[in-house]
This record gives C-alpha cells, structure tokens and sequence, in this order.
C-alpha cells in the first residue's frame, strides 16, 4: 500500500488557517522567544495517508519556544507555572486533531539527536531536557496525555521527548499544551506524530550544551594539526 505525505504551500495555508480559527493559543503568543532572526512559533502540519477508513492522519502542531522567565507571564496561555522558576527555555506544542483527519492519535515525541542536527548530534550530546509535562488552560477542551517521559541512550543523554495517548487523541479533539523545559535556546530537530500511520516533521528542539560543542571543535582543530604535521613528515 501506497503512503502519500502531503506538501505544498497552499496545504500548509490551509492547515494553519483552519487551526487558527479553532482557538489556537501558540503561533501568536507575542510572549513566545525571538533570536533577533526567528520569533520561535507557528504551526507545522504533519500528515500520511492510505487509501483505507482509519488510515488518513492530518495534525497540526502548533508550537511556541519561550525564553526564562517568559513562560509564566504569557497571557494567551493565563500565565501559566514556569516549572523551571523562570531560569530555562520553555518548549510547547499543541497537537490539533481536527484539520480533516480521520485516524485518532496515540502517541507524540520531540528528538534531541538527529542526523540533520545543525551541531550534528550524537549519542554524546546532552541538551538537559527537564520539567516534561502538559498545561491545562483555563476553559480549554484540550485532552491530557496519558503519561510523558524522556528517552535515554545508553551513555544517559536524553533522545526524545515522548507523550503517549493510550485511550487516543480523537478526531475533532485537540491536546494541552505538551511542554519541558531546557537550559539552551531552540533549534530544529525531528519530531513524529503517531495514530493509524505515523508522520515525522521539524519541530523547534534545544541547542546542545555549549561545552559539548566546543569539545568537538577542539578535538576536530586537535586533528587537523596532527594531520599537517605528519604531512609535513
């Protein structure tokens, strides 16, 4: 059986605007972090789809990063708890279910270690996820999820961010708002959503800690100095 993943501006448009119009909190916080390049928020849809009742998925994500301290003052989200006291990034997602899918969803993960990583990221990068959780807001419909964890290598780094739905998030039905919080600033990295077929997209994700990336430079800087002196040899 034939998978079609969807794409195409007009789809994003669509997909955006559809989400928007059902109460969307995420791509307009004006709350939400700006690297003086990118206001980290917006709406990233995920879809797959076989010709076969059950098996259409269409999600948008709507995301939103916060620099410390930022999260607890959002008012489009009822300034909600910052579980990190205001001192790390904050990393939101929404899952919205009712863009024309017909597949409930089961599960939601975040990476931390793609190949396609701007730092390319190994099992040795640690980027400190910490606080993963949800927000109910106040008069919002959302469905919690059923639990939430981080996923570990074997050298304890985590490698995703992972919220399961095991009763599954229905047709028409959105999430809560699905966070952790990390000590570094964003980048993008692969995420997945999950129901009768699975999709992956780039979703904002932390940087790695700085002194992971400056050991890489050393060690690289390191070899290519020993690789002139034995040409000069």
């Amino acid at each position: 059986m034939h998978v079609t993943k969807y794409s195409g501006v007009g789809l994003v448009v669509l997909f955006a605007c559809t989400s928007a119009a059902m109460g969307s909190y995420l791509p307009f916080d004006p709350n939400a972090y700006n690297d003086g390049t990118t206001t980290w928020r917006g709406t990233q849809p995920f879809a797959a789809s076989i010709p076969v009742p059950g098996f259409n998925v269409m999600v948008n994500v709507d995301y939103a990063v916060y620099a410390p301290g930022a999260f607890s003052t959002s008012a489009a989200l009822g300034n909600p708890t910052d579980p990190s006291n205001g001192l790390q990034y904050v990393y939101a997602y929404q899952l919205w279910n009712n863009v024309g899918g017909d597949s409930a969803l089961s599960a939601f993960s975040v990476g931390f270690a793609d190949a396609a990583d701007s730092d390319g990221a190994t099992e040795g990068t640690n980027k400190l996820p910490a606080n993963i959780g949800y927000v109910n807001i106040t008069g919002d419909t959302g469905v919690s999820p059923s639990s939430q964890a981080f996923t570990y290598s074997l050298a304890g780094n985590a490698q995703s961010a992972f919220w399961d739905y095991s009763s599954g998030l229905p047709v028409g039905g959105h999430s809560n708002v699905l966070i952790y919080t990390s000590p570094y600033p964003p980048e993008t990295d692969t995420a997945m959503v999950q129901g009768s077929l699975s999709d992956t997209q780039r979703l904002p994700s932390p940087v790695p800690e700085p002194a992971t990336g400056l050991l890489l430079g050393v060690a690289t800087a390191f070899l290519l100095a020993a690789r002139v002196r034995c040409a000069r040899r």
